[in-house]
């Protein structure tokens, strides 16, 4: 719904040949949003830093049993009436949120993992992982997801940002 509302705006503003620029969660949005709306306005995008939204592949981790713990919570907040109520987690981030915000977010499956989404974009994507990531589990895939991704849709270009943490300082 942001991407539409932003477009729309920019278009009744004469815009014909719009980026759109996503970063982290923004990122995961953008490639779902293009993927599954397949938005002519859109000419292009940059993907940089996209999370893995991926249930299994997290649960799989070296760190999954600290994402199971953090479901618990949610779950049994939740399950007692409480959806509402914080939960602090630490992975696959540090964050404080609601019990049900939270399950919402993570345990969907695969179905806001960027990779079940990016070759399916209509528009030339560039995407950016800082080398600084590439030892979390969430994006240690992106060189090999991408390249495999690159087969399917050749106007994918991937590049690591030398020396960038998540926020590329």
């Amino acid at each position: 719904l942001d991407w539409s509302g932003w477009l729309g705006f920019l278009e009744e503003r004469g815009y014909s040949r719009i980026l759109l620029f996503g970063h982290s969660l923004g990122a995961v949005k953008t490639a779902y949003y293009l993927a599954t709306s397949r938005d002519p306005r859109a000419q292009g995008c940059v993907l940089a830093s996209p999370p893995r939204f991926n249930t299994e592949l997290m649960l799989a981790s070296e760190r999954g049993a600290e994402f199971a713990a953090g479901i618990a919570a949610a779950n049994e907040r939740v399950d007692a009436g409480r959806p509402d109520d914080l939960v602090t987690t630490t992975f696959p981030l540090k964050s404080v949120s609601g019990a049900h915000a939270y399950l919402a977010k993570y345990t969907m499956g695969k179905r806001f993992d960027v990779f079940d989404h990016v070759a399916k974009i209509p528009c030339p994507v560039l995407a950016l992982t800082g080398s600084e990531e590439l030892g979390d589990p969430v994006f240690r895939d992106h060189p090999a997801s991408y390249a495999a991704a690159k087969k399917k849709k050749p106007d994918i270009d991937f590049t690591v940002v030398p020396g960038g943490d998540h926020f590329y300082t």
